[in-house]
């Protein structure tokens, strides 16, 4: 099955991936008109879930639970930063780079690569996915997007695979813990290539 098919099935058309496939929905349009609205929102540590609350059952390959609202164009279009709980994760020089950046380039290159997930899924269709080099995969404990979970099995496809677990961090590990991101890197390039 086609993944946009797959990603409408469980998240339905508000999903931002498949939001993204047609340019008249005006992604890239939302995300350039509130370039640091959008960094403000999406770089943050995740709220901190509460003690008692049920655990999430995330779907390995999936990544996220269906629940999670995904309809990232219309959360920026709505964002406020002076009503988000959430620690930012980038000092505002940081965030200016970002913003610069953006500001100047729009965010249509990055939409477009979710815009080819399809014709990426067509072309590789008969491709051999398995991965026969060493790799490190670096995991979030608290993304809600791509949990840790969603890896597991993984060393089927990827045979001489590390994982490491970034403790305390959401989707954005080099932001959050740059240190020992950097130093788990350099660790393991060490460790395996001299």
């Amino acid at each position: 099955m086609d993944p946009i098919a797959l990603f409408r099935q469980r998240f339905g058309d508000q999903m931002y991936i498949v939001q993204f496939q047609d340019p008249a929905r005006e992604p890239d349009r939302i995300f350039g008109s509130r370039v640091e609205q959008t960094f403000d929102a999406f770089m943050r540590k995740p709220a901190p879930r509460p003690a008692d609350a049920p655990p999430e059952q995330p779907i390995a390959g999936v990544g996220a639970s269906a629940r999670l609202n995904l309809a990232f164009p219309q959360m920026i279009a709505n964002y406020d930063a002076k009503h988000d709980p959430r620690t930012p994760i980038l000092s505002a020089e940081e965030k200016k780079v970002f913003v610069d950046t953006f500001t100047r380039t729009g965010f249509t290159g990055g939409i477009n690569w979710y815009r080819n997930f399809t014709r990426n899924w067509e072309r590789s269709a008969g491709l051999d996915h398995n991965v026969r080099v060493p790799s490190l995969m670096i995991m979030a404990e608290n993304d809600a997007v791509l949990p840790p979970s969603a890896a597991d099995g993984m060393e089927r496809l990827v045979p001489d695979l590390e994982k490491h677990l970034v403790k305390d961090s959401g989707h954005w590990t080099q932001q959050e813990k740059p240190d020992e991101v950097s130093a788990k890197l350099i660790e393991w390039r060490r460790k395996r290539f001299g």
